[in-house]
């Protein structure tokens, strides 16, 4: 009977020591589980001076590591979609007001070219002003084509800023 009772407390001595060394390691898996979810400010206790202890550190260590990654990510988004609908924005002004500019120059050209009619010096130098206006209207009309293409760029830009912002929220997600 004696034995008996030595082994059933023999038992519950190693069921607590069993139980209390295993305790870090489910500390661990379910911080693992909870930053898994997503929960990027959970944090580990490193009340014990063993090898579990340095486990806690690293994990607490790696947790800094990616919540500022993640807010380095964000911000950098936020100054590129910023900067792009910036850049967006000022395209599209430039774009207009070349049109309208080059529209306008081509107005006078041709109303200098009707006014030159007079006289043959009026006419030549009114010739040599509807060259320039011509060259500058060419000019206009291809910094408004390239003010296109940098406002596509700028759109196809949002888009990749958009798609890794869902990325990146997938990601958080898991």
């Amino acid at each position: 009977m004696v034995t008996l009772f030595m082994i059933i407390l023999f038992m519950l001595i190693g069921l607590f020591f069993i139980r209390k060394a295993l305790y870090p390691l489910q500390e661990l898996a379910i911080g693992v589980e909870v930053v898994a979810q997503g929960d990027l400010t959970h944090a580990m206790l490193d009340y014990r001076h063993d090898e579990l202890s340095h486990v806690a550190k690293a994990f607490n260590g790696m947790m800094m590591s990616l919540r500022e990654i993640v807010k380095s990510v964000k911000e950098s988004s936020t100054i590129v979609l910023e900067a792009t609908n910036s850049v967006a924005g000022t395209s599209e002004q430039s774009r207009v007001r070349s049109t309208q500019v080059s529209q306008s120059v081509e107005g006078i050209a041709t109303q200098i070219a009707e006014q030159g009619k007079d006289t043959k010096k009026t006419e030549e130098l009114l010739q040599r002003l509807v060259t320039i206006t011509i060259d500058v209207s060419d000019s206009i009309s291809q910094a408004a084509a390239s003010s296109d293409q940098c406002s596509a760029a700028a759109v196809q830009g949002q888009e990749i800023i958009n798609n890794t912002v869902t990325k990146m929220e997938n990601i958080k997600s898991l």
